[in-house]
């Protein structure tokens, strides 16, 4: 898996729904066919990780604090940081060349 800027070829993908606006869990992107392959023990930011039918990983992390919360993704052999607002959640998918 790459993970690169937006302005490249496989950029990482992101959504992102304020609780307040649609409800926790309005507009998550995962495609028919994935299936779940990770997710952490993190209680500031539930999340889930999909593998697609094209090989896509899709990441869904929601922040479950009361201040916005930055955490790291690792996705073998690269990772990013991202900053999610309160009560936010985020679809992450990118190309899954890590396998």
């Amino acid at each position: 898996m790459r993970v690169t800027s937006a302005a490249q070829a496989n950029p990482v993908q992101v959504w992102t729904t304020s609780s307040d606006e649609a409800g926790v869990g309005a507009g998550l992107e995962v495609p028919n066919g994935s299936y779940r392959i990770n997710s952490t023990d993190n209680p500031e930011i539930l999340n889930v990780a999909f593998r697609d039918t094209n090989g896509r990983l899709v990441l869904i992390a929601y922040n479950n604090t009361t201040t916005a919360q930055t955490f790291k993704v690792l996705s073998r052999p690269e990772s990013f940081h991202y900053t999610l607002p309160i009560n936010t959640t985020a679809t992450f998918r990118w190309s899954g060349n890590d396998q």
